[in-house]
């Protein structure tokens, strides 16, 4: 029970906060676990538990506008990134288009001028999100992304509102099953969905 009515507030939340920006909204996310370290193998599988991840993501995603859904995905051409978008593609019938997000100008150009006034999402690496939302001017104090961290959404529209969102705040460490001692009271959820945010006040008027 408590793991659904997390999942609905979050959408809910989310939901008023894509409906409340008339403008080009991109969400960006890390691709999910994978099988073996980039050390090992450079173009790694997701895991079991990063498959769960990513069906996770696709139930968050999946209804995030009131009026509409995400419009369009981007990847990489690496496995982890077409594997974490998967499930939501696949419920939304969206074909992935694969860019090289390290071409930050050529990449952010596009996406700009070809989906004006849509929800994009860009599934890809922990070493690029930051150079990605910066070329928005959504922020330049992003807290870096760790190698092990696989937990936040980075919404940024093309106005500069920018927030990071953790979708799995309550996870243990091994699992995505939620940890009902991790907190002592549902009012202690809203807080932890948002903890980083710059940008117009987001419960003004």
């Amino acid at each position: 029970m408590l793991p659904i009515l997390f999942f609905v507030v979050l959408s809910v939340s989310l939901a008023w906060f894509l409906e409340s920006q008339a403008t080009t909204t991109i969400i960006f996310v890390k691709h999910a676990d994978t099988e073996l370290s980039l050390e090992e193998n450079s173009d790694p599988s997701l895991s079991i538990l990063g498959i769960e991840r990513s069906i996770l993501l696709a139930n968050t995603l999946q209804d995030i506008d009131v009026i509409a859904s995400v419009d369009e995905i981007y990847v990489d051409e690496t496995a982890r990134t077409i594997q974490t978008a998967e499930p939501l593609a696949s419920r939304l019938d969206i074909s992935p288009i694969s860019r090289n997000p390290y071409e930050v100008d050529d990449f952010m150009r596009e996406i700009l001028s070809q989906h004006k006034g849509k929800i994009i999402l860009v599934v890809t690496h922990s070493d690029i999100i930051s150079d990605l939302i910066v070329e928005l001017h959504g922020s330049k104090n992003i807290p870096i992304i760790e190698r092990d961290e696989f937990d936040n959404i980075y919404i940024v529209t093309d106005n500069g509102f920018f927030v990071i969102i953790d979708l799995f705040p309550f996870a243990d460490n091994d699992s995505l099953s939620i940890n009902s001692a991790s907190f002592q009271d549902i009012g202690l959820w809203l807080p932890e969905l948002v903890f980083l945010y710059n940008g117009p006040e987001i419960l003004s008027g």
